[in-house]
């Protein structure tokens, strides 16, 4: 009877290590485009000191940048305890393989303790970051959550919202994808799908972007939730499913119907905000049974 009971953590562990050449086809046989998902993966929780961790953006080869809250010590007063439940910008050091908050002084609202973060992505060559930003000190939640564009090619900050945004309604989990120009997004702006949709705007020079665009392919009557893109022009979304929660799905260039990914991306959990960090290395967060997010580490061998 006691050897029943490994069979599960057996199986965990196998699949976890399996080529994912095995289970990386789609029920109709279309082989993945992206070679990570031919390879086989280890996977392994990071960045522990770290609360309801989400939306990964890669920084430079050795550090990505993602949101999340300091975990409070028990000795942690009120005050502290306050300014710990914001959601804050956070990098992890891959050679260090440590995780910590951002130096983000002199970014405008972003400095300041009353501003929650909802997602963070930048093009270092241009010089420039969007941000995810609403009001935290708001308690009614009437603040949306808006998306700022900061300007440092001038040496400083300068920061603005972007121009299509409305005050009205909410935008999150920014993704610029360099080799496009496109800033993919969500929102619950009018004329979507259904709840939040993902949307895109082309950047058509400095400072200028176009009106959004409705990524309509992909969406539906629920919401749709951290598109991000890898080197290959694969489209990562996430979206509710029957029995798993949030899943992960691609969507290869040229085509347009949404690929789930398998085990082990995706789990019996929520899972979400895939990117990929190098040609053997990616990342994703996952929610355990409390629903709480933490980012996992995807090494391929």
């Amino acid at each position: 009877m006691r050897s029943r009971r490994l069979y599960p953590f057996l199986l965990t562990g196998i699949l976890a290590i399996l080529p994912a050449a095995l289970w990386g086809q789609t029920p109709g046989g279309l082989r993945l485009e992206n070679e990570f998902f031919n390879k086989s993966v280890k996977i392994r929780k990071i960045a522990s000191n770290v609360d309801e961790a989400f939306g990964l953006a890669r920084l430079n080869p050795e550090t990505f940048v993602f949101v999340g809250k300091t975990r409070p010590g028990f000795f942690t007063n009120a005050d502290s305890k306050r300014a710990d439940s914001f959601f804050r910008l956070f990098q992890y050091d891959q050679v260090t393989e440590k995780a910590s908050q951002l130096a983000v002084d002199g970014l405008c609202e972003i400095t300041t303790n009353n501003y929650n973060i909802g997602g963070f992505t930048s093009d270092p060559d241009e010089k420039f970051l969007v941000v995810a930003v609403n009001d935290a000190s708001d308690r009614v939640l009437t603040s949306k959550m808006a998306l700022l564009h900061v300007d440092l090619s001038m040496g400083f900050a300068q920061c603005a919202t972007l121009p299509f945004v409305n005050s009205d309604y909410n935008y999150h989990h920014p993704f610029y994808d360099i080799p496009s120009q496109r800033l993919y997004f969500i929102s619950d702006i009018p004329g979507g799908v259904g709840g939040y949709d993902v949307y895109f705007s082309k950047r058509l020079g400095p400072n200028t972007w176009s009106e959004p665009i409705n990524v309509r392919y992909i969406n539906t009557p629920n919401d749709e939730l951290f598109p991000t893109t890898d080197a290959q022009g694969n489209l990562y979304f996430s979206k509710l499913t029957l029995n798993q929660g949030y899943d992960i799905f691609m969507v290869p260039p040229g085509k347009q119907r949404p690929i789930r990914l398998l085990h082990p991306y995706n789990s019996i959990s929520d899972d979400y905000g895939f990117i990929q960090l190098e040609d053997k290395k990616a990342a994703l967060s996952r929610s355990d049974k409390n629903r709480k997010s933490s980012i996992y580490l995807l090494e391929a061998f």
